[in-house]
């Protein structure tokens, strides 16, 4: 079996910015007309497969008729909503959405809901919280008679092997495999990611090796290379390969390159750098669950790699100012040297000075902050249990952060990162700072934090300019 020869259907990709723009105008004479739902929700599925999700959930809140006025046609809008709130795993949005649902709907789309909520719980890591809803389902007397009742027996699967449980999920395994007679792909996918997270590769390879799709050559190929039939090397090379010579699926880009990382475990600590850097630039998680590592992977990496580069360079523990003079000097030689160093200082520094250089640091190793640089930023800062608490981003780089998730118009990690935050950037006044902070946070929904920053503003300002009064105003209608 062999990745390369892979056959990709390219059309299924991206969409150029014409086709775009004329989905769009398709979609709203459609939406104008009485055109079927059907039609309508491809012209949708299309936009959103182009990178738009956030448009195509404005036009489904335009066209969705309310559930008591056609209620088929509202359940047809809001399936397409759930799938695509799951594709680009807006998993919060899609449990507020489900929260607020009516309760006299149909039993089967109620069913079809509770697989989506259990799915969201599994993603964002409350496996016992799923566990408890597929219980409830599971032991409803007619259970085995509604369609999602095998989903729901593999979303068990799912969340012992999320937990670890590998027995359990394998035992779990074993007894879909005794109730139903399944072959289908995305089945013989988990089977094959439960024999190898219990070490039994030849068995998930004799499995997987009937496969075509992307998501079960790779599978192969992990299992091959754990159970040393293929070397890290050529896992390495295929890697680098694959992602630089053809376009990729959704969700492969990512899950090469974490093959990439594991196979960079045998190699140099450079290596493993390399691999968790590309990994979190592409913006995409892996669909599969053995290819999913948290951010915190590359942080350790980092320290991992500074502290090879500070030992060949004899640098002492606790001389921070030598680690950083090293940084900087390594900066546009050797940035993922750089990065690490910076990293290191970042982590382990106890002089606050010193952070926020090597934050800098860090912000001008690379050569422009593009989308995949600020995919980078988003996993390392928002997104790992290294910072969890916000307070800890070295001042710096929070200011960064703020502007990247605004310009996202993330208003929720917005307010994350400036609550607490009693300093400003250099460049900037204090007035026009504090008032754009009190604006997030009340817009984030912290009142008391946002309207303390702003009483405060208002007192120490008793004669502001024209612009000063117009800005105060605006927040105070927002408040």
């Amino acid at each position: 079996m062999f990745y390369g020869s892979l056959c990709i259907d390219k059309g299924a990709l991206k969409l150029t910015h014409q086709k775009i723009n004329c989905l769009i105008a398709l979609l709203f004479v459609s939406l104008l007309g009485n055109s079927w739902a059907d039609e309508k929700l491809d012209m949708l599925k299309n936009i959103s497969a182009a990178g738009a999700p956030v448009l195509t959930l404005k036009m489904i809140d335009q066209a969705q008729p309310k559930f008591d006025v056609d209620l088929f046609e509202w359940i047809l809008w809001e399936q397409e909503r759930y799938s695509i709130l799951s594709q680009w795993q807006q998993w919060d949005d899609l449990l507020v959405r489900i929260e607020g649902l009516p309760g006299d709907l149909p039993e089967q789309f109620k069913a079809q809901v509770a697989t989506y909520k259990i799915r969201a719980y599994l993603e964002i890591g409350q496996t016992a919280t799923a566990r408890q809803l597929l219980r409830e389902q599971l032991w409803q007397p007619t259970a085995g008679e509604v369609t999602e009742y095998q989903t729901w027996r593999r979303q068990v699967i799912v969340s012992y092997l999320k937990d670890g449980r590998i027995e359990d999920a394998r035992i779990a395994m074993l007894r879909f495999n005794q109730d139903f007679d399944s072959e289908d792909e995305a089945w013989l996918i988990l089977r094959a990611t439960v024999l190898i997270q219990a070490g039994r590769y030849d068995q998930a390879i004799q499995i997987l090796q009937v496969l075509d799709a992307w998501q079960a050559e790779l599978t192969n190929l992990l299992a091959q290379y754990r159970s040393g039939i293929t070397s890290h090397k050529a896992v390495w090379d295929l890697v680098k390969r694959e992602t630089t010579s053809k376009e990729l699926q959704p969700g492969e880009l990512p899950t090469l390159w974490a093959l990439g990382y594991y196979a960079a475990q045998q190699m140099s600590a450079v290596d493993r750098v390399v691999a968790l850097e590309q990994l979190f630039m592409s913006g995409m998680t892996s669909p599969l669950e053995l290819f999913r590592i948290p951010a915190d992977r590359l942080w350790e990496a980092y320290i991992e790699y500074a502290q090879l580069v500070g030992n060949r360079s004899e640098l002492l523990v606790g001389d921070d100012a030598k680690w950083l003079e090293l940084a900087i000097k390594a900066t546009k030689i050797t940035p993922v040297k750089a990065r690490s160093l910076f990293a290191q200082l970042m982590l382990r520094s106890p002089d606050r000075e010193i952070i926020n250089s090597a934050a800098e640091g860090y912000m001008l190793s690379f050569e422009v902050v593009d989308e995949s640089e600020q995919n980078l930023l988003n996993q390392l800062f928002n997104k790992s249990e290294t910072f969890s608490d916000a307070t800890g981003i070295p001042s710096l780089m929070r200011y960064q952060l703020v502007d990247l998730a605004l310009k996202r118009t993330d208003i929720e990690e917005a307010t994350r990162l400036m609550s607490g935050l009693s300093s400003y950037p250099t460049g900037t006044s204090r007035f026009k700072w504090q008032l754009r902070q009190a604006r997030v946070l009340i817009l984030g929904g912290r009142y008391e934090e946002g309207n303390q920053i702003l009483e405060s503003l208002i007192n120490e300002y008793r004669e502001p300019t024209a612009e000063d009064t117009d800005r105060i105003l605006q927040v105070l209608f927002d408040l």
